[in-house]
């Protein structure tokens, strides 16, 4: 076989299988772009719950208004992170909870897809919990973060007298050309 009519045939056995899984009312719809979508339509555009997998990898499972994701919905982000609550205009808005993929996560305000307001961190490793405040992403009351001139050399460390990290780390000078007081 050919592997023009191999790739046809795969083609249309995947989209008679998708066709099966589809509930009635529902439809699936290849976006511009090479993303796809599964759910209910209104005058052929997405239009209250669906399924969205983007070109990159994010899924998202929820509530779509004309073709915008808003409502409340879960996301799979391409890194591994899970978002689960509210969302504006295609992004994270109003309370959430997001599960990052290494561990910890973040359970409070979202604006325009990033934290802002009250919450509760959860700390990867340890699962220590704090109550903080972020303001349009930023930690308020956080240490600022230290910018390097350009083409400045820095080199960021933590002393064996500094308190120790939480991690297995044996209690010795630790090099880093980042900060180490913050998260990434």
């Amino acid at each position: 076989m050919k592997p023009t009519s191999l790739l046809l045939s795969l083609a249309f056995s995947l989209s008679a299988l998708a066709q099966d899984t589809l509930k009635p009312g529902e439809v699936q719809l290849n976006m511009p772009g090479g993303g796809s979508y599964i759910g209910t339509v209104k005058d052929g555009v997405p239009d209250g719950k669906g399924y969205f997998k983007d070109p990159d990898g994010m899924q998202y499972e929820g509530e779509v208004r004309m073709g915008v994701r808003e409502g409340v919905a879960e996301a799979l982000f391409p890194n591994g992170d899970r978002y689960k609550g509210q969302w504006r205009d295609g992004k994270p808005d109003g309370r959430g909870v997001m599960t990052f993929m290494l561990g910890g996560g973040f359970d409070g305000g979202w604006r325009a897809g990033v934290r802002d307001g009250r919450g509760i961190m959860t700390f990867a490793g340890n699962g220590r919990r704090a109550e903080v405040t972020f303001v349009n992403g930023m930690r308020a009351g956080a240490a600022p973060r230290v910018q390097p001139q350009p083409g400045e050399k820095t080199s960021f460390a933590i002393l064996s007298g500094a308190n120790r990290t939480g991690s297995l780390m044996k209690d010795k000078e630790v090099t880093s050309p980042g900060p180490l007081n913050v998260g990434y």
